[in-house]
């Protein structure tokens, strides 16, 4: 047919998502960081809350449950391609399926890494 499919339109609601959650993240760290200074240790204890649950639970379901998804985006996308139909936007949108994907293959490798990690220093850090 020779239609092309490009990943950031198939991809959006979730890039859209994740990226809603992350400035939330990030708005939480923010704000931690800040209480801490003031020495506001409600505000602090609220907003650490709210950070550790925005990293370790909904970024990490979301990313998790999105990953068929991206790579059958990835894939459409590259199948697709075809050297008439390049394009900076197209250039854009293959780098950034690319990195999108690989960022979440790095999480999926690493991150039972670094909580097993953790795991480790907190049960010498009980025992010790």
């Amino acid at each position: 047919m020779g239609l092309h499919s490009s990943f950031l339109v198939n991809y959006f609601e979730t890039l859209t998502t994740l990226t809603i959650l992350f400035a939330i993240m990030l708005l939480a760290t923010l704000i931690a960081f800040i209480a801490q200074r003031k020495q506001k240790r409600i505000v602090y204890d609220i907003s650490l809350g709210i950070k550790i649950a925005f990293r370790w639970n909904l970024m990490l379901v979301l990313i998790y449950s999105n990953f068929g998804s991206a790579i059958v985006y990835f894939v459409n996308e590259i199948k697709t391609l075809s050297a008439a139909s390049l394009t900076t936007s197209s250039y854009v949108s293959l780098a950034f399926g690319g990195v999108s994907v690989l960022f979440m293959v790095l999480t999926f490798v690493f991150l039972p890494l670094f909580i097993k990690k953790r795991m480790r220093i907190r049960k010498f850090l009980l025992e010790g």
